[in-house]
């Protein structure tokens, strides 16, 4: 098991605009929880306002409701379209976001959590404890995908006993939780968006992050616009407290060469670098690349130890 990098190519400009998306990607990949390799920027003279950041997508998101958009591309718009309840900072610590704190009780198989008040969804209902209830009676009922029983564990149930105040009764305890809270998987949706639209939220989300979904358009580019009462509640060197960004488009670029020519084109500012591409990519004297070595991401293999060979000890 080892910590992977992230990088990414971008298309630099002036010194503000180069930091501006340095933040950017730091902050993507953090919040996104991405082992994304390298990100790419083409060096101008020129120092425009950055008003809208676009960046290529390599695979279309598999669906922007976070328990069924399990995918990279997802997990990226994801990460900006809504809050958690926690986040891992800088140095690797989970802290509260929505949450504001929280205590075990019964042998540690008892969380109950103190949330923010003052939050709301895009469409302006309050994010209280009975919209976090609601997300995970999503998560234990419909059973998305394997994925979610591993990162919810031996959670039984999730419930509002407050206003402000949610508790999840665990079979026994589950020390992994908590971080497992700040992944994008477990982004808040707005339930009533949710009973309004059924199916059709995967295509039109309401959260309560930094962004807000404003369109799909047919030539496969993801539009968000600024929350213009988002208040950044997370410190680490990637927050954006003041998001100078009124906008984010995510482009479905598949291949890279057509992300580096749209790059050069300047119709891009950030892309994912593969590690392949990266000595080409360092030679380039309009490209710019971005390289987080220390990362909260981890890469391992799992073994399925209830079938052969791994079930026999031997192997092992």
């Amino acid at each position: 098991m080892h910590r992977s990098n992230r990088k990414g190519a971008y298309r630099s400009g002036s010194l503000r605009l180069n930091i501006l998306v340095l933040l950017l990607f730091i902050a993507l990949v953090t919040w996104s929880g991405l082992a994304t390799q390298a990100a790419v920027q083409v060096k101008s003279e020129a120092t425009p306002e950055l008003d809208t950041l676009r960046i290529a997508i390599s695979e279309a998101p598999a669906s922007l409701d976070p328990i069924q958009g399990t995918n990279h591309s997802a997990r990226v718009i994801n990460s900006v379209l809504y809050d958690r309840l926690t986040y891992v900072d800088d140095d690797h610590r989970v802290k509260g976001w929505l949450a504001e704190s929280w205590h075990l009780e019964d042998q540690d198989k008892r969380l109950i959590m103190q949330l923010r008040p003052d939050r709301f969804f895009h469409d302006g209902t309050a994010v209280n404890a009975e919209a976090v209830a609601f997300n995970f009676q999503r998560i234990l009922h419909e059973k998305p995908s394997f994925l979610f029983e591993q990162m919810v564990g031996p959670l039984l149930s999730c419930e509002a006993t407050g206003t402000f105040e949610v508790t999840f009764t665990f079979e026994h305890p589950y020390a992994p939780f908590l971080r497992h809270l700040a992944s994008p998987y477990f982004g808040l949706i707005s339930p009533n968006a949710y009973r309004q639209q059924g199916d059709a939220f995967a295509v039109k989300p309401v959260g309560s992050g930094p962004m807000k979904f404003v369109i799909q358009t047919e030539e496969g580019i993801w539009q968000m616009a600024k929350d213009p009462h988002y208040q950044e509640l997370r410190v680490t060197d990637a927050s954006l407290d003041a998001w100078s960004l009124k906008k984010m488009e995510f482009h479905l670029i598949p291949n890279f060469s057509d992300q580096l020519h749209a790059l050069d084109a300047g119709t891009l500012h950030l892309a994912p670098a593969p590690r392949a591409e990266r000595a080409q990519l360092e030679a380039h004297p309009d490209l710019g690349i971005f390289v987080w070595e220390d990362t909260h991401n981890l890469t391992f293999l799992e073994f399925n130890m209830q079938h052969l060979p791994f079930a026999d000890r031997r192997m092992r």
